[in-house]
């Protein structure tokens, strides 16, 4: 029985020492204090038998259930191929009991070989007397062997310490917690996935970034490329400032260790998304609570459908205050309304100014934000001025107000005068916002089929906004201003100024929200139309299926 024992857990050690994966060496570990608990209770040593059980075993199970929540992974991707590190397991094996046999016995090297098949049946009694013995001949084997021990499966210890985050990828991936990640990622298992690394570096003042880009093929079509994300490691997170050359383009494995860091995030995306969604609100509403009667509330919201909450996130992480709502029955809405957090949202717009006239809304409401940080609202004095700041903005004044108010004189908004577009990112976000990517398929005589394809690039806003919308015409340098009513129209319909300046610059600052499918489409068609596709029988029916899965058509 003793000997069985001996045999498996010789067996399950080797195991250990020679898994690739952390998680499979902690699952042989398990396994393995299990067996010397039961040898343990076999022999009477009934204490340590349950202290193996009640420590060991139980807290080694729970940290691994718990890094198998973390990671999400099947227990089939556990087993590998571990034939190569048998051999690296038999040298460690030879080498713990040759040290222990040599300490005891003090036997030449040639006696040691020829007794080293009998170790199993030695008999110790006379060797190990006391628990001094024991820990005299521990000590001197760790002294000796354990350098070499570490130095050969140095590896998998380091990856049992390294904190591990893999995250599920909608259509980005961050890491705020600036943790180090250790990825596995086998290119050959993953549908219409493509990796490359653009051997980029970039060089800042405190830090190295190396730039690896991960790529997704349309599900429709393996032609067009999707960008996912872009994984940076930055130097100064490192303990050592040596960059290991872990980015081989030639192998189908990588591994890397990367932080990513929050500011990934441009502050000019959110201001330019913000002129296209974001919305002031003051509300005031009756309440016996207050010394006046009456409660103020300031409110920055934005107000989306629900495909688009990874952009909600986005900013809500990178601002690090505010909730995500659920509002009807396919929005949703950011919100921030403390006063510490909108301090946050204050500072931000000083410093990443808005540029459409709500920019007007925004520095009233940041006056009526000081009324209320100073506590001047809980005068009636407060209440009134603060009212007549929000009979400026948005909507004005509910009927409510107006009665129990009737001599509130509206707030005087100032002109918006040398509008300029500051950063790219602000177009991004704007275009995030208020942008469309549509396609035409109109009736065409002139065509042998009879039908024809127009592609534009479509960005709408009120016409108060007009001035804005031409910088935005000089700033692309195509496009046209179209108005209808109270809106105004950025619309580029030239196949050329599409191909050569919209779809290259959207390539190289690509959008965060859903409207990036639609650009992805949009895109598709653009290639199908420059190879004359469209004047194909084929060519047209894959275009109106295209098309049909487009904007609206996408969420049916």
């Amino acid at each position: 029985m003793l000997v069985l024992f001996d045999f498996v857990t010789f067996s399950t050690a080797l195991f250990v020492i020679s898994m690739r994966s952390p998680i499979s060496a902690v699952m042989w570990l398990i396994i393995l204090f299990m067996l010397i608990a039961g040898f343990l209770l076999t022999i009477g040593y009934f204490f340590l038998g349950l202290s193996y059980i009640l420590v060991y075993i139980s807290a080694v199970s729970i940290l691994f259930l718990f890094t198998l929540m973390l990671l999400n992974i099947r227990i089939s991707e556990l087993y590998t191929d571990n034939n190569n590190s048998l051999i690296l397991g038999l040298i460690v094996t030879t080498i713990f009991v040759s040290s222990i046999y040599f300490s005891l016995n003090n036997l030449t090297i040639i006696n040691f070989f020829i007794n080293i098949l009998n170790v199993g049946f030695i008999s110790w009694d006379g060797f190990l007397l006391t628990f001094t013995d024991i820990q005299i001949i521990g000590t001197k084997w760790l002294r000796k062997s354990l350098q070499c021990l570490l130095l050969l499966n140095y590896g998998n210890f380091l990856k049992l310490l390294m904190p591990i985050c893999v995250w599920k990828i909608i259509s980005d991936c961050y890491n705020i917690t600036g943790k180090a990640i250790n990825q596995k990622i086998v290119e050959t298992k993953m549908k219409n996935h493509v990796s490359k690394t653009t051997n980029l570096v970039t060089y800042t003042k405190n830090n190295i970034i190396v730039k690896d880009q991960r790529i997704k093929s349309n599900n429709r079509n393996s032609i067009l490329l999707r960008l996912k994300y872009t994984l940076m490691v930055y130097k100064s997170k490192y303990q050592f400032k040596l960059l290991p050359n872990n980015f081989n383009t030639q192998k189908r494995l990588f591994q890397t260790i990367i932080s990513l860091n929050q500011n990934i995030f441009n502050p000019w995306y959110l201001t330019g998304f913000s002129d296209g969604e974001g919305c002031f609100n003051i509300s005031v509403y009756k309440t016996k609570d207050a010394k006046t009667g009456w409660r103020v509330i300031l409110i920055f919201s934005i107000g989306l459908h629900e495909r688009d909450k990874i952009v909600l996130e986005k900013i809500q992480n990178y601002l690090g205050v505010g909730k995500i709502y659920k509002q009807g029955f396919n929005s949703i809405q950011y919100r921030i309304q403390s006063v510490n957090d909108l301090q946050i949202i204050i500072n931000h717009f000083d410093k990443y100014p808005l540029l459409t006239q709500k920019l007007l809304d925004y520095h009233l409401f940041k006056e009526a934000f000081f009324l209320v940080k100073n506590k001047e609202y809980l005068t009636l004095s407060g209440i009134q001025r603060i009212l007549s700041i929000k009979a400026s903005i948005n909507l004005g004044l509910s009927d409510e107000l107006k009665k129990a108010f009737p001599n509130i004189i509206p707030a005087l908004k100032a002109a918006i005068k040398n509008q300029t577009i500051p950063d790219f990112n602000w177009l991004i976000g704007f275009v995030d916002a208020e942008g469309c990517f549509f396609i035409d398929i109109y009736n065409s005589p002139t065509t042998k089929l009879g039908q024809a394809v127009k592609l534009s690039f479509i960005v709408t806003q009120h016409c108060r906004d007009i001035e804005l919308m031409k910088i935005i015409v000089q700033y692309l340098g195509c496009g046209n201003i179209y108005t209808n009513k109270d809106k105004v129209y950025l619309k580029i319909t030239k196949f050329k100024d599409l191909t050569e300046k919209i779809i290259p610059l959207f390539e190289k600052y690509p959008l965060y929200g859903n409207k990036i499918l639609d650009f992805n489409d949009f895109c598709l068609i653009a290639s199908i139309m420059k190879d004359k596709g469209h004047t194909t029988k084929e060519g047209l029916e894959k275009i109106i299926k295209i098309k049909a899965g487009m904007n609206r058509g996408r969420n049916r």
